[in-house]
């Protein structure tokens, strides 16, 4: 019988989609977009990075967050996500964020405003902002390196595969090249290193205290 723990937080889990489709409805978002920009704001209340001079995120570090997520290097492609995300300016992702202050989803900073999000990038500009968030995005090394271990078990696995048909080692080679691609299955089902979000590496984050806004 299931945990009454659980249950309050799947329930809890209902309500939090059903007030992000209503605000997707009512603004004329895509779901996906809403739901991916609550999922920053709840980031950002989990979470700080350790070198931060404050934990307040303002509205520009919020953007930035969120063009550093996308998996591109091209800043007119991600012009192009944006908008077809319905995002042609920064105003539309204040839009989002305050109709989540509002369903209770969020909170807000004191100081804090919608007309903050007001001249960050707009349509024209969105390649030039993404140009400028790309230049200080890390590169996401614990993934890049497992990967290229992923890559090289792969290539030596075809390899020894080639050499023993070469050489009719039969069953031998099939083992060795069975072995190396097993090792490079486990790798891959393997959820370490976690790949960065928002254009943040683990390594550089803690968790926030549990008063902290977004």
């Amino acid at each position: 019988m299931p945990q009454a723990n659980t249950v309050s937080r799947c329930a809890a889990s209902d309500q939090r989609k059903a007030a992000i489709g209503d605000i997707a409805t009512r603004l004329g978002y895509p779901n996906a977009t809403v739901t991916w920009i609550a999922g920053a704001l709840l980031f950002v209340g989990r979470y700080e990075r350790k070198d931060a001079a404050t934990t307040h995120v303002d509205a520009i570090e919020l953007c930035r967050m969120l063009v550093a997520d996308f998996d591109e290097s091209d800043p007119a492609r991600i012009a192009v996500l944006l908008s077809d995300m319905g995002l042609n300016s920064s105003r539309d992702i204040g839009r989002i964020v305050y109709a989540l202050v509002d369903a209770g989803l969020c909170q807000a900073g004191e100081k804090d405003s919608e007309n903050d999000f007001d001249a960050i990038f707009d349509r024209d500009t969105a390649d030039r902002f993404a140009t400028e968030v790309l230049a200080v995005r890390p590169f996401d090394w614990p993934v890049l390196a497992k990967q290229a271990v992923m890559g090289v078990l792969l290539i030596a696995g075809v390899a020894v595969v080639e050499v023993g048909r070469r050489n009719q080692w039969g069953s031998s080679s099939a083992f060795v090249a069975g072995s190396i691609f097993g090792i490079s299955w486990l790798l891959w089902r393997l959820r370490w290193p976690r790949p960065m979000r928002f254009g943040l590496s683990w390594n550089r984050l803690r968790p926030r205290e549990p008063t902290s806004g977004a």
